[in-house]
């Protein structure tokens, strides 16, 4: 039976680290995260970021499957993030392939065990 991709997406100002879980990991900048008031600043561009990331992480030979995805907004927004933003995040990532989106926030990472949780 083939494992189901899970990713997980570190999203930073004007870049982001993804790392499949179990797998590689890259580092890509995109220049949508640099909007000077909120994170995201072209959800098209987030989203074809999101893609290109998904595309290469998430593959699996001839049969790719969906990945379950962890969106990760590291920086804090003060006051914190608007329920807009987070639901644009999760249908960025969900618009660029991935089957279900988790979206959490804050300084700290997430180990790949903590990943799987939130999936779960």
């Amino acid at each position: 039976m083939l494992a189901k991709p899970r990713v997980y997406i570190q999203v930073h100002a004007g870049h982001m680290v993804a790392r499949r879980i179990g797998g590689g990991s890259m580092r890509r900048e995109c220049a949508a995260f640099n909007h000077p008031r909120t994170l995201m600043g072209d959800f098209m561009a987030v989203e074809t970021c999101f893609r290109a990331v998904l595309k290469e992480l998430a593959t699996g030979g001839l049969l790719s499957l969906s990945p379950a995805v962890v969106v990760h907004l590291v920086p804090e927004a003060v006051g914190g993030y608007t329920n807009v933003e987070e639901r644009a995040f999760q249908e960025a990532a969900l618009a660029a392939g991935a089957r279900v989106c988790r979206l959490v926030s804050g300084r700290s990472l997430f180990s790949d065990s903590q990943v799987a949780d939130i999936l779960r």
